[in-house]
């Protein structure tokens, strides 16, 4: 497991959604150091959230540092 990581995922398609599982079924990342951004379908990201148990990331306007 990753300890005091998070992963934030730009975009919330099908690849993302494979990648998440993945992670969250390996015990790699735990669920809630998880966050999906996605900038035009708001109900897709409810989907992951309620599926996965993940987190919405929504702030559009603060910086993302690596």
């Amino acid at each position: 497991m990753l300890q005091n990581q998070k992963v934030l995922f730009i975009g919330a398609g099908p690849m993302a959604e494979a990648i998440i599982s993945g992670l969250i079924q390996s015990s790699m990342i735990p669920a809630n150091d998880i966050y999906v951004q996605n900038k035009s379908n708001y109900n897709r990201l409810k989907e992951l959230q309620f599926k996965f148990k993940i987190n919405i990331y929504d702030n559009q306007y603060s910086v993302i540092r690596i």
